[in-house]
């Protein structure tokens, strides 16, 4: 979201007394991959916004606007969290309705009647199905790759698909939903760690493209992905000890390509 001016004294004065003194404007390299070595998602000193303001008074200023804009993004994606709630309450009403079976002659039959036909319970799984399939496939906003809702566009759920269909389905559903909430979690803390949200999207990009939630098989394995913590606090550490992070990323790809292939 880009940064948009704030000039309303008690915004500022709020974000000011809830995020306190902002060290990323004064600290190096080392310092920076210290703080994401333990797990922080940091911006690096070339993208820091703050590190092109020279002057103290200037800096100051923008540090308290950046943190009360940030409040603000903070606030719109408070909004982001409660639709995936939302659909995380809709994914236990769907996952309950199919364990009392789907699939088979009759579950293809119900899904081939007209609504007013089926039963209850086939109507409101259609209905779940079909809703909770929309949520998943939605390219470019930042909380799934690209790669990811693209996956999704061949996968849904309902009365007629088996239940190993199904159970995919829920199980990729939620973590799509729970990345909503983790993405608010990384806005937090890239706020507090930086003084600012611009760069956040970049950050979250990098990581959600390098641990899809699915293969390139298009086989779920999102339950094995590490955490945004993890992810960056494993980075930092590399980078801590003299080595590449990307050259690392792309030697192990390079070495799961070659398994896969000779696995064939």
């Amino acid at each position: 979201m880009p940064w948009q001016e704030v000039t309303d004294p008690e915004e500022i004065a709020a974000a000011d007394a809830q995020l306190g003194t902002s060290n990323a404007l004064v600290m190096n390299r080392d310092e920076r991959l210290k703080m994401q070595a333990a797990g922080l998602p940091m911006l690096s000193e070339v993208r820091d916004p703050y590190a092109r303001i020279t002057d103290p008074k200037r800096r100051d200023m923008a540090r308290t606007q950046m943190l009360a804009a940030g409040q603000k993004t903070l606030a719109k994606g408070s909004e982001s969290v409660a639709g995936a709630e939302q659909k995380l309450a809709e994914l236990r009403e769907f996952e309950g309705l199919a364990q009392e079976g789907t699939g088979g002659p009759s579950g293809y039959l119900q899904g081939i009647l007209p609504s007013f036909m089926q039963t209850d319970r086939a109507q409101r799984l259609e209905q779940l199905s079909s809703g909770l399939a929309r949520a998943n496939r939605i390219p470019g906003e930042g909380t799934i790759s690209d790669f990811d809702a693209k996956q999704f566009l061949k996968m849904t759920g309902g009365i007629d698909k088996s239940p190993a269909t199904n159970r995919a389905f829920v199980q990729a559903s939620r973590a799509a939903q729970k990345a909503a909430v983790d993405r608010q979690a990384f806005n937090e803390a890239f706020l507090q760690a930086n003084g600012t949200t611009i760069g956040a999207d970049t950050l979250w990009r990098q990581y959600s493209n390098a641990n899809t939630l699915f293969n390139k098989q298009g086989e779920f394995v999102g339950d094995k992905r590490p955490s945004w913590g993890q992810y960056f606090a494993t980075r930092g550490q590399q980078a801590l000890r003299g080595e590449d992070p990307d050259l690392i990323a792309q030697v192990r790809a390079e070495q799961a390509r070659r398994a896969r292939k000779g696995n064939k």
